[in-house]
């Protein structure tokens, strides 16, 4: 997802708040879909040390990198194509940066709307303890899908993650119909080393 499409999201949502609870024809809100993104958020290679690249740069470039700015006014207004040229990498770290950031500026606004971990399924006795809401039948059939906040989880996406649990912190107690919870999935589906 390109930054420019996840500003426009930014101020359709702005304009238009109901549109962070509307569902697409399989009951997907726009947070489920951000939620199945991880590129969005995973702006950069693992093995990627964004500070050893930054310090190889003078210090005077290390802020054009960081803000994409220089002296108020964007980088791609001051440089020449034929001068920008060996910035290659350096455009693709701003890029990416800038991806990322609009991206979490996306989640947390669909954050604030998403209450969707209220609807707990009913957890073995001994297990886990819901404060949610026990679902009734018509919020079981909007709830079978997956949360949000487990689609995160379950992608690695911890910025979503985090943001829905610093909104909520109540929603670490949801329980997916099969007996899933928020670390279940993060522990489940965590990278093997």
């Amino acid at each position: 997802m390109h930054a420019v499409i996840t500003d426009i999201a930014i101020w359709l949502l702005k304009m238009h708040k109901q549109l962070g609870k509307e569902k697409d024809m399989n009951g997907l809100t726009g947070f489920h879909m951000l939620a199945l993104m991880p590129s969005a958020f995973g702006s950069l290679p693992n093995d990627y040390d964004a500070d050893e690249a930054l310090a190889k740069l003078p210090s005077s470039q290390r802020e054009d990198v960081e803000t994409g700015m220089r002296n108020n006014v964007p980088v791609y207004t001051i440089e020449q194509p034929k001068k920008r040229a060996g910035w290659a990498a350096i455009d693709t770290f701003w890029k990416e940066k800038n991806k990322h950031e609009s991206a979490l500026g996306l989640a947390k606004l669909l954050a604030k709307q998403d209450f969707s971990w209220k609807y707990s399924y009913k957890a073995e006795e001994d297990s886990t303890i819901s404060l949610g809401s026990k679902a009734t039948t018509s919020e079981k059939s909007e709830t079978l899908l997956e949360i949000p906040l487990l689609l995160a989880a379950r992608e690695g996406i911890e910025e979503i993650v985090n943001e829905i649990l610093n909104e909520y912190p109540q929603a670490v107690d949801h329980v997916s119909d099969n007996g899933h919870n928020v670390l279940h999935l993060a522990i489940y589906n965590a990278p093997s080393t």
